[in-house]
């Protein structure tokens, strides 16, 4: 795999996400630094990156779950758009319907997981931890889990063959078991007896439906991400031609998959398009080893409150590093300051 297809991944991914919040946005961009601007897919995505550290007893990047949640309690004051999982998931807190509502953030961190690993054990662990962290819907679990396999797949060799690929993704899911799930107990933020049906048997019964689509009986409405990854994958080994904008159903994720098998870019209308580039060089290094993880400590987490600072000042934060207030102001009866950093422009609310 080439630092090209990671960065294949990242900007496909990455503009579907501009386009996306464009339509979604509920007021217009009015700062030239919002030009292009991503939602909170793209900057949960590069705040999972900045999580990542290498790791020679788990032979591969894991999350620095410190750093995480320090970067999400950040990320609660520029963040563009809304996620509920995420917003009541630091600490010990967790969504109240953590068992049952699909977190798409999910798409954006288990990607750049199995980008920056080379053991799918590993892999397997820190996505079941992740996912965790926000949601413990079974559905999500095992889509997740099945994208990873399905990207690493590819990563590994692009001329995978169709069947070959379902079949390891069957085996896969047939080997997955509830025990191997809740030996993960202690990164439920609510223990599954307080689920209000019986998780082991609504386990069993998702994992059924998962198992039947991969036998192409599609028996249920669910693992629509994973679906349309399957098919285009398809079309991709029939030698058809598919564009993201060709696909009725599309995400963050089938967009960066897509990116990847065509090696190609739809586009590069992205704010800060040269911190995202750049983004592709240190994932690809990360998964070389060949980042020191001395170099990533972190030793305060005290973040300074944004607003304390003038227009025009200059100051070190823990997280955005070399910073500064660029503007300051009122718009819709909040407090806005933007921050200019090495990495690019925040957008900062005083909540």
């Amino acid at each position: 795999m080439t630092e090209e297809t990671i960065k294949n991944f990242l900007i496909n991914a990455s503009y579907f996400d501009v386009r996306d919040y464009e339509k979604q946005a509920v007021t217009p961009m009015v700062k030239e630094y919002e030009k292009n601007q991503w939602s909170y897919m793209v900057e949960v995505m590069i705040l999972t990156i900045k999580s990542l550290r290498p790791s020679e007893a788990e032979d591969g990047n894991v999350i620095d779950y410190k750093r995480f949640e320090s970067e999400l309690e950040l990320w609660k004051s520029y963040r563009h758009g809304m996620n509920r999982n995420l917003l009541y998931s630091t600490g010990s807190k967790a969504y109240e319907n953590y068992f049952s509502e699909i977190d798409e953030s999910i798409y954006s961190r288990i990607a750049v997981i199995v980008l920056t690993n080379q053991n799918f054990q590993t892999i397997k662990g820190e996505i079941i931890k992740n996912v965790l962290f926000s949601s413990a819907n079974i559905e999500m679990i095992l889509e997740a889990l099945l994208l990873a396999k399905l990207l690493f797949l590819i990563l590994g060799d692009k001329s995978f063959k169709y069947e070959d690929i379902i079949k390891n993704l069957k085996d896969e899911a047939i080997n997955f078991s509830q025990v191997e799930l809740l030996s993960f107990k202690d990164y439920y933020k609510i223990s599954e007896d307080k689920y209000e049906k019986n998780y082991k048997i609504e386990f069993e019964r998702v994992r059924i439906n998962l198992i039947s689509l991969l036998n192409d009986v599609d028996i249920s409405n669910q693992f629509l991400t994973l679906k349309t990854c399957l098919r285009v994958l398809k079309a991709k080994e029939d030698k058809e031609e598919i564009k993201c904008e060709n696909l009725e159903d599309n995400n963050f994720f089938i967009s960066g998959f897509l990116g990847l098998l065509n090696g190609e870019i739809e586009s590069r209308e992205i704010k800060d398009l040269n911190f995202i580039e750049s983004l592709s060089t240190y994932l690809y290094k990360l998964r070389k080893g060949r980042i020191d993880s001395t170099s990533l400590s972190i030793n305060n987490y005290n973040l300074p409150d944004i607003f304390n600072y003038k227009e025009g000042e200059v100051f070190n934060h823990p997280l955005l590093n070399r910073s500064e207030i660029i503007y300051k102001g009122n718009r819709g009866g909040f407090q806005m300051a933007y921050v200019k950093t090495q990495t690019g422009i925040y957008r900062f609310v005083d909540l």
